[in-house]
């Protein structure tokens, strides 16, 4: 594979899942222990034993470290935090600064870098490597600054964007403990005793900000989670757990190794930095931190208790209610082996398993974005999108008079909800047309009459919820998705709507 090819996959080869959820920013002591803002139901005790148990079992070595579980109702842990050498890791501030002024316009990832003889430097990367002249994409001179840590990629961003501009994005994103002061590989400097600085706390709190996608925007964030989860250097923390994804930087210098980034790990991610400095040896400082890692994960605690009780998209019980099968016509869109080979392979992409039947757990709710039925209906018809994937779809159409049709059959996939396709039944409601909150009173009934019929065909139905609750929702635990970055924000089908939903299924 060329030059060009590389950089354009990778990052595209791991798969993610993208779990979305508030990450509180506790003020705590340096040592880890502090005062909390909110009231913990978790405690933190655990993780902080063994953390000070294995950095003190290696005394000639300064550990730092910072964990945080973004799904889980505790605080964040911090053990001695304080600027610290940067290394590498100063590259993700770096990073958040040009996605900055791409989102302000400024900038665009398309744009041409062109590579110059005095750009060149030693190191890590392969860029230096490539013949002057050499031109390059924004988006391909980032991702081999993350993928590669080249340290010739990234002065040519340096050089790109001014120091001074990178640090007032790094000053007023309020990363108190980082400063960039010189380039990579720039021994004059480093002579001068010019040092780049960062600490395990702000690397947390960037991290958490793009677990949340709340760094710089949805779509940015996702563009940087996929260089994050390409990252090349696996020695540390991917050699512990090979098959978890891990979005993550390291960073090298005489005397120190870091690892810092998010665990993925299923229904229980959390988010760990470690840092060293003046190791008593490369290999224990890298065993120790992997220790820490080990004990993060084990110290988790999965979000599992929702999946039996419910959450706030739950379904009240229908306990004896009577329930009627509502007036459901029947207007099925293709459904053919074309169709179906294209939902297996979609399912293999993003799930990992090729399936084209689902055994129904929620419903989602909708809107078309139209007018009237029979233009989203010709919309969900054909089985072939223009890029060759399988067509978006939904198991049911209820018109603004409540007219209810039925597309597909309620076990088989339709592609209407990015994660959670493969366990869920789409009921798309005509409206919505520039966003407006128009949804009508008799399709409020009709949704509740279908919602209620289908929860007593399929007793493992437990959740409703709206498309814009998608990444609210992944507390639920069913949410799926294998690909980095794929994610789309969702306004429908509104909030008013769900909310007369919620009330009469109430009733």
């Amino acid at each position: 594979m060329n030059m060009k090819n590389w950089i354009r996959h990778s990052g595209w080869m791991l798969s993610v899942l993208l779990l979305v959820s508030n990450c509180g920013f506790a003020a705590m002591a340096g040592n880890g222990h502090g005062s909390q803002t909110a009231v913990s139901t978790v405690s933190n005790a655990d993780i902080a034993n063994e953390i000070t148990y294995l950095a003190h079992g290696d005394a000639g070595t300064q550990y730092a470290a910072y964990v945080f579980y973004p799904l889980e109702n505790r605080d964040e842990y911090i053990f001695q935090s304080e600027p610290m050498r940067s290394a590498s890791m100063i590259k993700v501030f770096i990073l958040g600064a040009v996605m900055e002024q791409v989102k302000n316009g400024h900038l665009s990832l398309n744009q041409s870098m062109t590579l110059h003889g005095y750009d060149k430097v030693g190191g890590a990367g392969s860029l230096a490597g490539q013949a002057s002249g050499s031109v390059y994409s924004l988006d391909e001179v980032l991702r081999l600054m993350i993928t590669q840590s080249d340290n010739t990629a990234t002065n040519m961003v340096i050089n790109l964007l001014g120091m001074d501009s990178i640090n007032t994005y790094i000053q007023r994103e309020g990363y108190r403990d980082t400063k960039l002061q010189r380039k990579m590989m720039d021994s004059v400097a480093m002579a001068a005793g010019m040092e780049n600085y960062t600490s395990v706390r702000d690397l947390g709190h960037f991290f958490c900000k793009l677990y949340n996608r709340s760094c710089v925007s949805p779509e940015l964030d996702d563009v940087m989670l996929r260089y994050l989860a390409g990252q090349t250097d696996t020695e540390c923390f991917p050699a512990v757990f090979p098959q978890m994804m891990i979005a993550h930087k390291t960073g090298e210098l005489d005397g120190l190794y870091d690892d810092g980034g998010i665990f993925y790990n299923g229904d229980a991610p959390f988010i760990l930095v470690c840092m060293t400095e003046h190791y008593s040896s490369r290999g224990t400082a890298i065993w120790i931190m992997q220790e820490m890692a080990k004990a993060a994960a084990l110290y988790a605690h999965p979000v599992q208790a929702q999946k039996e009780n419910g959450s706030a998209f739950g379904i009240p019980k229908l306990e004896s209610m009577q329930v009627e099968k509502p007036d459901i016509i029947q207007k099925p869109v293709l459904w053919n082996t074309e169709r179906e080979k294209l939902t297996r392979e979609y399912a293999l992409k993003h799930y990992g398993t090729e399936q084209a039947d689902i055994k129904p757990q929620a419903i989602i709710l909708h809107w078309t974005a139209g007018s009237t039925w029979k233009s989203a209906y010709n919309h969900f018809y054909e089985p072939k999108r223009d890029d060759g994937s399988v067509n978006v779809s939904s198991h049911f159409l209820v018109d603004r008079d409540g007219t209810i049709y039925q597309l597909l059959p309620t076990d088989v996939m339709a592609r209407h909800a990015i994660g959670y396709n493969w366990c869920s039944i789409g009921v798309e409601n005509v409206g919505g047309v520039n966003g407006a909150a128009d949804l009508t009173e008799a399709q409020i009934r009709a949704n509740v009459k279908l919602i209620r019929y289908l929860q007593k065909q399929y007793p493992d139905i437990h959740y409703v919820f709206g498309h814009y609750e998608q990444d609210a929702a992944h507390a639920t635990g069913l949410y799926k998705e294998k690909v980095v970055g794929y994610h789309s924000s969702k306004v429908d089908p509104g909030s008013k709507f769900m909310q007369a939903v919620r009330a009469e299924l109430e009733k």
